[in-house]
């Protein structure tokens, strides 16, 4: 490359594979890459890559295609200088190393699960690590290692290293060790995992389960900060501790089981919302913020108001379109740009307009131009020809996405210096985003006396599209089945992962609802925010474009099952006033079942499976069961089960209390 760069042509012929190091068949003869050849020019040669997949210790090579995009695995070529490389690439696969510390302590579990154990780069899979049962080990934290000695997290966004199952992706080289306790431990969990905490003086990220051993009798346990800034424009705000306590506050550490502790947060977006130039015009807000943070999944309506004579051209960043109106949902950090032009006329792409300029001295004179962009343009072709200039006269070509300001323009070096003749510049979009207009620009040079100097000539700005076939974007990934509750509060999916363009083309998403009286749907660039209606089921159908809009669609579905909130006779239960009735283990055992099938468990073989009231007496195992089956369910949901009052009742001795049934309530409703 470097080579054709300074006008050299390569002498020699490369066969390559990415990665490298890998083995190809050249001429019948085994080598590994990179090779180079001294072949005669216009000689036949074939190449091919082994039939079986290429294994390095802990990772898998199965050939995809030749550079040009042959996919052919065995192929004959010419040795010609157009042509000097041939590069095989090879789709890699890798093994999700584990350990468990103690030895013999747990187990692991990868999911999604693979027939011989390689999962392709990059792909998200789950990690579950469950204690032996019986020996009294809790699950601590993950710790990773890799081959190039280094350690950190699972993940650096997704949650604390206490998740369970936690999620990482398949890279080479990692070793992930599930770190066991044989004590109680103190963990902290969030409704907004990851949120930064600390606990005994120490940050973690959420969840986080410390060894109790570790900790004093009364630990300090708090939100790093109450407000808590990060780059991609959020911050947590705290509202409560499930003890109840302060934002910071002591908390007793058992000794003998386990300390769970929830912090709930509200997760505040920050909106960036400006003009292109304050003096042009501004940009308002509904709902206002005083300091730029709305609660996520706020809908923000922006109005774009120029200041005369300045006019609005459309907007950058995540708000896009030529309306002054428009609005942004809060699902991340946005920033939205409105841009206003003062002093440019707009042009019409391939149309000629007539340039003029007229000067003496320093009182120099300029000629300013925009052109709005589709979604689909790929750049800007900007050609002047000069028709007459007097001698000597001179001026300065520039382009730039936004309005400049003739008055400075002149200190910094011109793009092109016209005189006579013709200048051309050529503008790419930039490959992050998708400038609403580009500013063109045309301002004479200053000279040196006061003689009258004149410049004419002809501009054309011409959008440019690209020249290739535009492919069709692809559905790379799944979408999981979900399960909502009627009067939550909505689910965010972020579908972009599961999407390819493979022209690196933005995609615009959509999706639907087969029914719309069960759930519906909405989406904010690639967020899709589903909301449950009424009970039922529904098929979410989500598809993929690319900005072009003319290829087929790439489309995944997932199915969503809508249940009924958690309803209970005589709720709440009054201790000393409502008696214990067979409906009360009704409920929950019908409750516990359904989350249990959620769970991809069986419904539980329950004791009496009828109960009969004022026929089947209420009795202490019917209690204990459904702890035990809503053990079971918290476990496959790779939750933490729930600690209660009278952890070990006696038949004979312990009575069913309110209290059992009201805390049996709760955790069904916090595992819905």
């Amino acid at each position: 490359t470097v080579a054709r760069m300074f006008g050299l042509t390569p002498t020699s012929w490369t066969v390559s594979t990415n990665p490298l190091g890998l083995t190809v068949i050249v001429d019948g003869e085994e080598v590994t890459t990179p090779a180079v050849f001294d072949w005669t020019p216009g000689s036949r040669h074939t190449l091919s890559v082994p039939p079986r997949p290429q294994v390095r210790p802990g990772s898998r090579y199965r050939f995809g295609r030749w550079s040009d995009a042959d996919a052919a695995a065995i192929r004959t070529v010419t040795a010609t200088s157009a042509t000097t490389l041939y590069e095989a690439n090879f789709v890699a696969a890798h093994r999700i190393s584990t350990r468990v510390r103690p030895d013999g302590a747990g187990t692991v579990t990868i999911g999604p699960a693979s027939p011989d154990g390689y999962h392709p780069l990059r792909s998200r899979v789950a990690m579950s690590a469950e204690p032996v049962a019986g020996s009294g080990f809790r699950f601590l934290r993950w710790e990773v290692t890799s081959d190039y000695g280094w350690q950190g997290l699972v993940t650096h966004e997704t949650h604390g290293t206490s998740a369970n199952p936690a999620h990482t992706y398949a890279m080479p080289g990692l070793e992930y060790t599930a770190v066991f306790t044989p004590g109680p431990i103190l963990r902290v969990e969030s409704n907004a995992d990851p949120v930064s905490v600390e606990i005994d003086g120490h940050g973690y990220r959420t969840p986080v389960a410390v060894d109790a051993r570790a900790l004093p009798d009364r630990a300090q346990v708090s939100l790093a900060r109450e407000w808590i800034e990060h780059d991609k424009g959020y911050r947590d705000r705290f509202r409560s501790w499930s003890d109840g306590g302060e934002e910071a506050h002591a908390v007793s550490v058992s000794r003998t089981e386990d300390t769970i502790l929830r912090l709930t947060v509200d997760v505040e977006r920050r909106l960036d919302a400006t003009a292109s130039d304050d003096w042009k015009g501004n940009v308002l807000t509904t709902p206002p913020a005083e300091d730029g943070f709305y609660r996520d999944g706020t809908e923000v309506r922006l109005r774009a108001v120029a200041i005369p004579p300045a006019k609005f051209v459309g907007w950058n960043g995540d708000a896009a379109g030529r309306n002054p109106t428009t609005s942004v949902v809060m699902d991340d950090g946005k920033r939205a740009e409105a841009v206003f032009v003062l002093e440019a006329e707009e042009l019409e792409s391939g149309v000629a307009a007539p340039v003029s300029l007229q000067w003496r001295g320093d009182d120099l004179d300029s000629a300013g131009y925009y052109l709005r962009m589709p979604p689909d343009a790929s750049g800007l072709e900007v050609r002047f020809d000069t028709e007459s200039a007097t001698p000597g006269a001179e001026a300065g070509l520039w382009v730039t996405d936004r309005e400049m300001f003739r008055d400075w323009v002149h200190h910094q070096g011109a793009q092109r210096v016209l005189g006579d003749g013709v200048a051309t510049i050529g503008v790419d979009r930039p490959p992050d985003r998708r400038p609403t207009a580009w500013f063109i620009l045309i301002r004479a040079a200053e000279s040196d006396d006061s003689e009258m100097r004149t410049l004419k000539g002809t501009l054309v700005a011409a959008i440019t599209r690209d020249a290739s076939p535009n492919r069709a974007p692809q559905a790379v990934g799944a979408l999981d089945d979900r399960t909502l509750t009627v009067g939550d509060p909505g689910l965010a999916l972020d579908v972009k992962p599961a999407f390819l363009d493979p022209d690196g083309d933005p995609l615009t998403y959509r999706a639907t609802s087969s029914a719309p009286a069960v759930a519906s749907v909405a989406v904010s660039g690639s967020t899709v925010t589903v909301r449950a209606v009424a009970v039922g089921t529904a098929t979410v159908t989500v598809t993929a474009t690319d900005v072009g809009g003319s290829n087929t669609a790439a489309a995944l579905a997932f199915r969503l099952t809508v249940r009924a909130p958690a309803t209970f006779t005589d709720d709440p239960i009054v201790p000393g006033a409502t008696p214990i009735k067979a409906v009360h283990f009704t409920e929950l055992r019908e409750r516990i079942d359904l989350l249990r099938r959620e769970a991809g468990l069986e419904p539980f073989s329950w004791t009496d499976p009828v109960l009969t009231a004022r026929v089947t007496p209420a009795r202490l195992d019917h209690l204990l069961e459904i702890r035990e089956a809503l053990a079971m369910a918290y476990a496959a949901f790779g939750r933490v089960a729930p600690t209660y009052t009278d952890p070990a009742p006696t038949p004979g001795t312990t009575p069913i209390r309110a209290a059992h049934l009201t805390e049996l309530r709760a955790a069904v409703s916090a595992l819905q």
